[in-house]
């Protein structure tokens, strides 16, 4: 008994893959579109890879199939090629050609592994549907925070000093370079920077001056001073100015020197302290034949210098 039902369900089983194997390579009436084109076709073949070779349909790289191609047929299934086209994708400096259906951007970026970053741009856009011919261009876009040590160059001062000769230079204080912190957000466009904006600027450091003494002599430092008129005197006169450069003893008994100035003892006494509009501070010590009246003559160490300042009118102050 236990056999013979044994016996009877391989019979049934056997019985059911003889029918579905029937059912397989019996003929089948299936719709295949290629290019937008439609056809019937009336088929033996068991799935849609045997109908593509049946109807001599090659695939090119790139070409879609649905459903896919082990897929099995049956009657009234649409089998449809959808065949690629090139599209141009340009991703930051790089060029490519690629064979793609028609995808959104979206999806031909997923496709080309392609990930975008927050700030990227992409044109066309995301949602638009890629036809043949058509140019994807990703470009790169970031921005990247740097932080800027920069040094502060230090100012030089001069200071004019009588104590040193003249062209004679001495560093009275070493300056020292100051320090600066600069934040700065730098914008890459295909990784290269085009754009730069200060976030904030911070001196750490301030700079110290460096102070360099340069000698002016004596002579030069009245000739400073001559520029200005002093602020306190007694009385001030209009004159005629010459210049001397002998160097014989003055009429007080010294030696002539830068300042010194020959007057008419009856208009201004001897030693009286004189500032010589153009010259600067001297003191009345020597007289001269043709010093007379309202006429001065000031000292210089050199006849160069006496011919340069010829003969002028000035004022001088008379000084308390």
């Amino acid at each position: 008994m236990g056999g013979t039902t044994r016996l009877a369900g391989l019979c049934f089983v056997g019985l059911l893959v003889l029918v579905l194997a029937g059912q397989a390579w019996a003929k089948k009436d299936v719709l295949l579109v290629v290019d937008g084109r439609e056809k019937m076709v009336s088929t033996f073949v068991r799935d849609v890879a045997g109908l593509l070779q049946q109807e001599k349909v090659i695939l090119e790289p790139g070409d879609q199939v649905r459903p896919e191609p082990g897929t099995r047929l049956r009657d009234g299934l649409r089998v449809e090629v959808v065949r690629a086209g090139e599209v141009t994708l340009i991703l930051g400096e790089e060029e490519r050609l690629v064979r793609t259906v028609p995808l959104t951007v979206r999806e031909f970026l997923a496709a080309q592994g392609v990930a975008l970053g927050p700030e990227d741009a992409v044109e066309p856009g995301l949602n638009h549907l890629l036809g043949p011919g058509e140019v994807v261009r990703v470009t790169r876009i970031s921005k990247r925070e740097e932080l800027i040590t920069e040094r502060i160059p230090f100012p030089r001062e001069r200071r004019l000093l009588t104590s040193l000769a003249p062209g004679q230079r001495r560093i009275l204080r070493p300056g020292q370079e100051g320090l600066r912190q600069r934040v700065l957000q730098v914008t890459y466009v295909n990784g290269k920077p085009v754009r730069t904006a200060e976030l904030s600027n911070k001196v750490l450091r301030q700079p110290v001056a460096e102070i360099v003494g340069i000698g002016i002599g004596r002579e030069r430092s009245l000739h400073l001073a001559a520029r200005s008129a002093p602020e306190h005197y007694r009385e001030v006169r209009e004159m005629v100015a010459t210049a001397y450069a002998l160097h014989r003893t003055t009429a007080i008994g010294k030696k002539p020197g830068p300042g010194t100035v020959a007057v008419d003892p009856r208009v201004i006494p001897l030693g009286t302290r004189l500032f010589v509009e153009g010259y600067g501070y001297g003191r009345a010590e020597d007289v001269g034949s043709a010093i007379k009246g309202e006429r001065i003559d000031v000292y210089f160490d050199t006849r160069e210098e006496a011919w340069r300042w010829g003969r002028r009118k000035v004022k001088v102050y008379l000084l308390e």
